[in-house]
């Protein structure tokens, strides 16, 4: 696996990856490590983004397999705010 990714555990249903300090678990769904760079692009592009424009930050990945890039929005560059409340 590339870019510090590394399974800390056996089987690929119960795998538990860390990637840049995040750790989440791909189940059965596709995860490649060695793309591993590209999510780094996206989480350091919405970073800027998030800088630059001060707001929260929402992202709709469609391409989402196992979730990784989505958990690294959230712990790297912050999540989501709350949404509003029912009336």
């Amino acid at each position: 696996m590339g870019c510090n990714s590394h399974p800390s555990s056996s089987g690929a249903a119960a795998q538990l990856v860390e990637e840049r300090g995040c750790s989440f678990t791909p189940g059965g769904a596709f995860y490649r490590g060695e793309s591993c760079q590209g999510r780094d692009m996206a989480v350091l592009a919405a970073a800027v983004h998030r800088q630059q424009t001060g707001g929260p930050l929402r992202v709709l990945d469609l391409m989402a397999g196992s979730g990784g890039r989505g958990k690294r929005y959230l712990e790297q560059v912050g999540g989501m705010p709350p949404p509003p409340a029912a009336f």
